[in-house]
């Protein structure tokens, strides 16, 4: 079920920067693939709440998570459901494993999908699950003027990671 739909192309200017509409994936609720290795260890089902104080500490996403084999069920309601195949792969030194969740858009290898996508300029609506490519996000620091900016810039990096709980 891998659409090949074509992505947009990114449009960079003549320094290499990104051009364009950006939203930011730093502002956009992520599942881990790290919190999926979790469950493999443990749990075999947990649900997930995102909130985030921009959002003034809501429940803005939740969902039920459920690792079966080699497939996590991320279901939403009861008619939003979506299975994300997971690939370990071998690290580079040491004999290590990583945890990598297939984009259900894609069939790419990511560590994180995200629970929303750009749609248009500045919008973003609810999506199944894509990889940061296929749901058009970019980072905070991509594409910035001056080079200190991503490093000095008035806020780091904080992903919008979830709460986990186990559903009793």
């Amino acid at each position: 079920m891998v659409d090949s739909a074509p992505r947009p192309p990114l449009i960079r200017d003549r320094q290499g920067r990104f051009v364009g509409a950006r939203v930011q994936l730093e502002s956009v609720p992520r599942l881990s693939a790290t919190l999926i290795a979790r469950a493999l260890e443990g749990t075999q089902a947990f649900h997930l709440q995102w909130r985030h104080e921009i959002y003034g500490d809501e429940v803005k996403e939740a969902a039920t998570v459920q690792v079966e084999g080699a497939t996590a069920t991320i279901q939403r309601s009861t008619w939003d459901v979506t299975r994300v195949a997971l690939e370990l792969r071998p690290l580079p030194r040491r004999g290590g494993q990583a945890l990598y969740l297939r984009c259900p858009c894609c069939g790419r290898a990511a560590r994180h999908l995200f629970s929303w996508q750009r749609v248009g300029n500045r919008q973003v609506v609810r999506a199944g699950w894509p990889c940061r490519l296929c749901a058009g996000l970019r980072y905070a620091s991509e594409g910035c003027k001056n080079p200190w900016s991503a490093l000095l810039g008035p806020r780091g990096r904080s992903p919008w990671d979830p709460e986990v709980s186990t559903p009793s």
